[in-house]
């Protein structure tokens, strides 16, 4: 079973192909993974037949109430929304309201662990459809990443992990 080199975990997703020289390794049975916990990407040796994913990180569908602002507008009232799926990089969050492509959010995620609510100090907007806003982490406290971290992990072993070299 293949293992991040960086931190030694076993879920791994094979990442999409970013230059030409990774497209020839194609044809060696080498391609680019991703680490789903640290974010390691790294060339390995597979077995099976390769594919080319959307996503270089798997999101798990959750239900996290969330609450949110604009970066650049301290004192706002917080919007409120719901987190529908999560990955260390990112979520998809339901919301009403108008905003834009490429606004910096802050994020309130509110885990129903019992802790106090996971702090995103930096999201991006990377896409709006409808109610629908998929955001991409930019800027997260270390302590907050390591809890990310857990959340994640946590999921991943709930989830029958998937990996590519395993048919």
């Amino acid at each position: 079973m293949l293992k991040c080199p960086h931190c030694g975990s076993r879920w791994v997703h094979e990442a999409s192909r970013r230059a030409v020289h990774e497209l020839l390794l194609t044809f060696l049975l080498i391609s680019p993974f991703r680490c789903q916990l640290c974010g390691n990407r790294f060339l390995a040796s597979r077995a099976g037949p390769s594919f080319n994913p959307r996503r270089e990180y798997r999101r798990f569908p959750v239900q996290y109430p969330v609450s949110f602002a604009p970066v650049s507008a301290e004192g706002e009232n917080d919007r409120e929304g719901m987190i529908v799926n999560l990955s260390i990089q990112g979520c998809l969050v339901r919301s009403e309201g108008a905003l834009a492509k490429g606004m910096q959010l802050r994020l309130r995620i509110h885990t129903l662990d019992g802790e106090p609510p996971l702090e995103i100090a930096g999201a991006e907007i990377r896409s709006v459809k409808g109610d629908r806003i998929g955001l991409l982490f930019t800027d997260i406290h270390p302590l907050a990443r390591e809890r990310l971290q857990r959340i994640v992990t946590r999921r991943l072993g709930q989830e029958t992990f998937q990996s590519p070299l395993v048919r």
